[in-house]
């Protein structure tokens, strides 16, 4: 229900709608994380979850994703909005760190965005990147030691 009462107060053409109700996600075949340095196979976990990359305190967490609608048509015309969320030991939430948005680039193929992780508390972060359809994703990074 949602889903469906977002879709009628945001879009401004049946098409939208259409595609507000179907929603967004990663294309057939995008694999690799959501992020640069990602570890293959995961950098260990903070509660339940695995941890996909790890920073260097001071490093540019680059933010990179492409997206498709439900019927896998590239989605080049939404505005997602990225966030770095300082996650607990039990890998919780615990405090907002970072907002922006993500533009998509042609000669990417892809939204990107990027967050500057000096200033960061070393630990555990969640990037979650918030879509139009109200869907999430989500990819843990962890920033370790001193400014790079």
């Amino acid at each position: 229900a949602t889903r469906v009462l977002n879709a009628k107060d945001t879009a401004d053409t049946s098409g939208e709608f259409v595609q507000l109700l179907g929603g967004f996600g990663l294309p057939a075949g995008a694999g690799g994380g959501l992020t640069n340095n990602v570890v293959a196979g995961g950098a260990g976990s903070v509660g339940d979850r695995t941890v996909g990359a790890v920073f260097t305190k001071g490093e540019t967490v680059e933010v990179s994703f492409p997206l498709a609608d439900f019927q896998g048509e590239p989605a080049t015309n939404l505005t997602p909005t990225v966030s770095l969320v300082l996650l607990n030991d039990d890998g919780e939430k615990k405090g907002l760190e970072k907002v922006t948005s993500a533009n998509y680039e042609n000669e990417e193929d892809a939204y990107v965005t990027a967050f500057d992780t000096s200033g960061l508390e070393p630990g555990h972060y969640e990037v979650q990147i918030d879509l139009p359809d109200l869907s999430a994703l989500q990819q843990v990074i962890e920033v370790e030691g001193e400014e790079a």
